[in-house]
């Protein structure tokens, strides 16, 4: 029996709407903590540009998906706080709570380098592999080292 497989492509801001909504279903934040945290706890699997985040933040507003308000401060710039809303939060469950149909595609240097291998030298190939090995190594500690209280600072 063959199994097909079917890939999902979901729009990448559509993406990053899920990824802001989940970081303020937490707590409310600026858009640069959204950043900051984002770098810090999802960037190996999901990232975002400072300036794509503020336009997605823009759209949930306009979307009544968020709330926002400006906080003064005394020795900085005032900051805009975003804050989900009701709505925000029932997006966010529909969204967790649809099942994945299929896988999302993957694109992988790595693969792709030892997919055309057969030919190449060996040691070289061992080399690379070790060296991701090794990376891999490391983001796993650096996983293991991410709690919860890492999000909420």
């Amino acid at each position: 029996m063959i199994l097909a497989i079917a890939y999902m492509q979901m729009p990448v801001k559509i993406m990053l709407k899920y990824a802001l909504l989940g970081f303020l279903n937490y707590q409310t934040l600026s858009g640069y903590d959204l950043k900051r945290i984002m770098d810090t706890s999802t960037a190996n699997f999901w990232h975002a540009d400072l300036s794509q985040i503020y336009k997605a933040l823009k759209t949930l507003e306009a979307d009544g998906l968020i709330t926002s308000a400006v906080q003064s401060q005394d020795d900085r710039p005032d900051r805009r706080l975003f804050t989900i809303t009701a709505d925000g939060r029932a997006d966010l469950q529909d969204w967790l709570d649809e099942p994945l149909a299929g896988r999302t595609p993957l694109k992988e240097t790595l693969l792709l380098k030892v997919f055309f291998s057969a030919h190449a030298d060996r040691s070289h190939l061992l080399t690379q592999l070790m060296i991701q090995r090794e990376l891999h190594r490391q983001t796993l500690q650096q996983y293991q080292g991410q709690t919860l209280t890492d999000i909420e600072q």
